[in-house]
């Protein structure tokens, strides 16, 4: 867990590209009780700030930009961290969700999603990871 945080509440790193986007994820997911600990717009800042927070979840778009999309970076997250991820993708395929199995994401989200699936989804990841650790 990332130093200086309520206990009570889950540590989400955001990986999105869009510094729009990024923004409105950090606003809605501090509304909804939980600590975001970072946002990153590339897998390798994602990668530094799980290394130094430590957080309980990841919410990863697939398409980022640069080497590493967000499939790979979720299965390096998950490798090296414990940190499981939703996978946020435009485009839901068969191909990308056996891409995505190394990773054993917690769950997946295709855009454009409305705030309650959202929500939903992060519940759902987060209760997963609480019954997980206990």
């Amino acid at each position: 867990m990332g130093e200086g945080t309520d206990a009570g509440k889950p540590l989400v790193l955001i990986v999105e590209d869009d510094p729009i986007l990024s923004l409105d994820l950090t606003e809605l997911l501090e509304e909804w009780n939980y600590t975001v600990c970072g946002v990153a717009g590339s897998a390798a800042t994602a990668l530094k700030l799980a290394s130094l927070h430590r957080p309980h979840l990841a919410l990863v778009d697939v398409g980022l930009s640069g080497e590493t999309d967000g499939i790979d970076l979720a299965v390096r997250l998950r490798r090296d961290f414990a940190v499981p991820s939703i996978i946020v993708t435009g485009a839901l395929s068969s191909e990308l969700a056996e891409r995505a199995l190394p990773a054993r994401p917690a769950g997946f989200l295709s855009k454009p999603y409305m705030p309650w699936e959202l929500e939903k989804a992060l519940n759902e990841a987060w209760r997963q990871t609480a019954q997980a650790t206990t």
